[in-house]
């Protein structure tokens, strides 16, 4: 996880210095890698949190669903 955390992060610096307005192709799978990693983290998170605190699971889904 740290390698694409890192690549990424090349990624988003190069992005940030260019004057590129879409992304290249050789960013796109680096990018999509990591949205696919901060989704997986965001929806453990928030279902480890709700069980922890007693919030049923069906509440925690229907209110990220609204987020989306």
């Amino acid at each position: 996880m740290g390698n694409i955390e890192g690549e990424a992060a090349t990624v988003v610096r190069e992005l940030v210095q260019g004057r590129e307005r879409a992304v290249p192709d050789h960013a796109r799978s680096t990018l999509a890698w990591l949205l696919a990693l901060r989704w997986q983290r965001s929806r453990f998170l928030m279902h480890v949190t709700g069980k922890e605190s007693g919030v049923e699971d069906s509440w925690v889904q229907t209110n990220s669903s609204r987020r989306a």
